[in-house]
């Protein structure tokens, strides 16, 4: 699951085996639990719910322990990286001696806890202020990551200050570059550098995330940013804060014209005149109709209502569905996408497919054993090595997830906190004597299984027509947004020998996913929190905390294309221009 709050089927590594008490809060003099009369309790849900910002410590403090009891009781391993569970709750308990005796606004307390939930180190799992909403003002600029750590100036929205893009950042009210990078880090959990970076160049487009960052109670109408230009001049320039842009959006041009997205979030063209590189972009994976399937499949409600119906509008906006399989049924395909794209390679004989994931930060991960399916044998599928997960069942997740039973986690000896270590189990066996007649049996009934959970792709699945349909030299893009199920499509492509090109993935090869939602009950602060740790490379150093693009972007390979939006694009096709026939298929 990402950071939204979706939930991931990890269809290509943990479905092989998926298919087959309360504790007391010590904080210092705070450690027993605030007790509020029943009456007492209605009253204060009435005020949170009626949306009072103002809420009285002994709520609060309520509200510190309930996040600190989430985190310990659902999270996989909560407190490792956050340096032992007695760093942890020392952290807990200097909160909850921080909140006045007068009580505090809820912005300012989510402020106050945004630091507990960062300590957990875990890109998944976070807590917002207002989750899903917009803030009425913004920065007016946009900045993006590169592949040597830095943040370049993408966007501008002021005539006279064209002249910054490819810009790098180097201070924001005085505030310099590297200090703003280690006060993101106490913010926001991160899986590698790279979504360090990413979370700090949304928070400098974010009044309140600026101002907290610079230690500001409030923000002026413009922010001094102090850049360095492409030609090595430092300049310092007033930045708008506001609810209007001052001006229409200056992006730097670019050299081609990619196709615009369906409802679904997807779009594929060719590349070239001779239709050898085609181009498949999928911008999200949380809005195409197999994902709703399988959410459906699985029990899971959370995104069969609002979500459905603002797909639904955008593929069909005359529509009058009214039931949910009326409104999937409406929701554009990614098997019927793919069909069309593998039928026009194989008529054109298209020798590279690049794959956009540049802008995924994740939704439901599904969509790689469809694509998977497209490209290589059932052979390949089922023998392939995407590391193992280890879930934990917490009383969270049961609350989640209304199609798990706790009867059938006790049949198979594990109890409400527990962990399942089956997937590790087999992943090792495997690794040490390879799989039996039986086991690949095994596996491709878990892979039928799960295929079977969308009705669209099960019956193309058990049908083997589309099965490597075509198979191109596979190129996936990538960069920092690139997220979650979109990591997932990625690694998954590369461990198959497709080239990676662009700035790294702010995901982690071994992390922590498949978050579960939750609501602090007085503040009504909404978060996210891990329930699986996923290790992709198991033992992999090289692997595990940055998946390396065979061609980075750099800030030097971005310069020398003039900073084209779609710099990443011009690189897969620099490499393609590169491919040696004469070297069995590997580049030069």
């Amino acid at each position: 699951m990402d950071n939204t709050g979706i939930p991931r089927s990890r269809a290509l590594s943990t479905a092989f085996s998926l298919w087959i008490a309360l504790f007391g809060i010590a904080v210092g003099c705070a450690s027993s639990k605030t007790v509020l009369t029943e009456q007492e309790e209605t009253d204060h849900r009435e005020v949170a719910v009626a949306g009072q910002d103002w809420l009285p410590r002994n709520l609060l403090v309520a509200d510190v322990q309930e996040l600190a009891k989430i985190i310990e009781d659902s999270h996989p391993d909560p407190f490792t990286r956050a340096g032992g569970r007695i760093v942890f709750y020392r952290q807990v308990d200097a909160a909850v001696r921080s909140i006045p005796s007068e009580g505090m606004s809820r912005r300012d307390f989510f402020h106050l806890v945004r630091p507990l939930v960062a300590a957990v180190r875990d890109g998944h799992t976070c807590i917002y202020h207002e989750k899903g909403g917009k803030e009425k003002a913004r920065i007016w600029i946009g900045l993006e990551p590169v592949g040597d750590g830095l943040l370049v100036v993408s966007r501008v929205y002021n005539e006279a200050h064209r002249s910054l893009l490819g810009s790098i950042l180097e201070s924001v009210a005085d505030v310099s570059f590297a200090e703003l990078v280690e006060r993101m880090r106490t913010r926001r959990g991160y899986d590698n550098k790279y979504g360090n970076l990413k979370h700090l160049a949304m928070a400098v487009t974010s009044p309140a995330s600026l101002a907290d960052l610079l230690d500001l109670s409030d923000l002026y109408d413009a922010i001094p940013f102090t850049v360095r230009t492409p030609e090595g001049e430092l300049r310092t320039v007033s930045i708008a804060v506001g609810a209007s842009a001052p001006g229409r959006l200056i992006e730097p041009p670019s050299r081609l014209g990619l196709p615009g997205l369906n409802a679904a979030d997807m779009a594929w063209t060719f590349l070239t005149e001779t239709r050898k590189v085609a181009y498949l972009r999928i911008d999200s994976m949380r809005r195409y109709r197999e994902a709703f399937e399988v959410w459906r499949s699985i029990g899971y409600t959370g995104l069969l209502g609002g979500h459905l119906d603002k797909v639904v509008k955008a593929a069909v906006p005359s529509s009058s569905a009214e039931t949910v399989d009326e409104k999937i049924a409406l929701v554009p395909s990614a098997t019927e996408m793919f069909i069309d794209l593998f039928s026009a390679m194989g008529e054109a004989g298209t020798s590279f497919l690049v794959v956009d994931l540049r802008r995924n930060s994740g939704g439901n991960s599904f969509m790689g054993l469809i694509l998977l399916h497209f490209l290589y044998s059932m052979e390949t599928l089922v023998r392939a090595d995407h590391g193992y997960s280890i879930p934990r069942y917490s009383t969270l997740y049961f609350d989640k997830y209304r199609n798990a039973s706790i009867d059938e986690m006790r049949a198979q000896g594990i109890e409400v906190g527990d962990y399942d270590f089956k997937d590790e189990k087999e992943w090792h066996k495997m690794r040490r004597q390879g799989l039996t007649e039986k086991e690949y049996e095994a596996r491709l009934h878990g892979l039928t299984n799960m295929a079977l959970k969308s009705p669209t792709f099960g019956e193309v699945f058990t049908s083997r027509l589309w099965s490597a349909a075509w198979m191109p030299q596979v190129i996936v893009l990538t960069n920092a947004a690139t997220y979650s199920a979109g990591f997932d499509l990625a690694a998954a492509l590369v461990n198959e020998g497709a080239r990676l090109v662009g700035v790294p993935s702010s995901q982690a090869g071994n992390c922590f996913i498949d978050t579960l939602d939750f609501e602090l009950t007085y503040s009504r602060l909404q978060g996210n929190i891990s329930r699986k740790q996923s290790l992709s490379y198991p033992g992999d150093l090289e692997k595990e905390s940055v998946l390396e693009p065979h061609v980075v972007l750099t800030y030097e390979r971005l310069s020398s294309l003039d900073f084209d939006p779609n710099a990443t694009v011009l690189l897969a096709l620099e490499m393609v221009a590169g491919w040696d026939l004469s070297s069995n298929g590997k580049f030069r």
